[in-house]
């Protein structure tokens, strides 16, 4: 028997090309497909079909804050404080301090016995000022006050390591002289304003209604400054002494716009006493008078509408 066998039929070879063809329609299908979905979603759909995607958002990296500026001031009054006290027999409490605050410091040794004067023991103290004498060292000078009023002063040397993390004293402080103070009236105030004045009166006016309460504070003072009385008033009279100015001026008929700064030294007076005050003012002319625009001791006057 001979057995037939069927030959399948060879499929026709598809053109070159074809496929790229077809992979490109499908594309265009999908396209199209996209358009109609933005469409049947109105306008809006067809407006973030156009928007392309936002680029990321730049990553920001915080900088570390700067570190502050070391004070050595306060270490040295409480440093100064315990080292004083640390020659009273049987004060530990300040021995220890002084060790913590700086291990390598001798400590005082007063004299014993009956006849022996009491040590100088400081009540308070105070850091007048710190002196910069190199990175990471300084030398402070710091106000001891006794419980019977003696005022010495000593500078005490401080160190800080490189990191700033550690800050102690170095050695023994030094007890120096009391530090040059400038002069009442100094060189800043030179010029000396008359006692009859139209400025002197308004200083004197100013501080009356300021202090005391005569009146309302508002009409002595310039346009757009706010200042209120101290309340309530303290004194019942207040007597200007003495008004000095940065600079000679026409006191009693000034121009307008005129700027002037003064020093007034006053006495206030109420049923306690007097108290000798110093006030530094600003004083503007307007209209002929002058006016307070400015406050420095105490709570400035504030700019702005009154």
């Amino acid at each position: 028997m001979v057995l037939k066998t069927k030959r399948r039929k060879a499929r026709p070879r598809l053109a070159e090309g074809s496929v790229t063809l077809a992979a490109m329609r499908r594309r265009v299908t999908l396209v199209r497909a996209g358009v109609w979905c933005a469409v049947a979603a109105g306008p809006i759909g067809l407006v973030v079909a156009a928007v392309p995607a936002p680029a990321p958002a730049p990553v920001s990296v915080s900088k570390p804050a700067p570190r502050p500026a070391t004070d050595p001031g306060g270490l040295a009054e409480m440093f100064l404080s315990a080292w004083l006290r640390s020659d009273m027999a049987g004060n530990g409490a300040a021995e220890r301090a002084v060790q913590v605050m700086g291990p390598s410091v001798g400590l005082p040794e007063a004299a014993r016995g009956e006849d022996a004067p009491k040590p100088f023991v400081a009540e308070r103290t105070a850091a007048v000022r710190s002196t910069t004498v190199a990175a990471g060292r300084w030398r402070v000078m710091v106000a001891a006050q006794s419980k019977e009023g003696e005022i010495r002063f000593y500078a005490v040397p401080v160190e800080a390591d490189s990191a700033l993390s550690q800050v102690r004293v170095s050695d023994a402080p030094a007890q120096v002289a009391a530090p040059a103070l400038r002069k009442a009236g100094s060189e800043r105030y030179s010029a000396q304003v008359r006692s009859g004045s139209a400025l002197t009166k308004s200083v004197e006016q100013f501080l009356a209604a300021y202090l005391c309460g005569v009146g309302e504070v508002g009409p002595y003072l310039a346009p757009g400054t706010r200042l209120g009385p101290v309340d309530p008033a303290p004194f019942t009279t207040v007597e200007v002494e003495a008004v000095r100015a940065q600079g000679p001026g026409a006191w009693d008929e000034p121009a307008d716009g005129a700027k002037a700064r003064v020093q007034a030294r006053v006495t206030a007076t109420s049923a306690a006493g007097e108290v000798p005050f110093t006030y530094e003012l600003e004083l503007s002319a307007r209209a002929g008078r002058w006016e307070v625009s400015g406050l420095a001791a105490g709570a400035g006057a504030e700019r702005g509408a009154r």
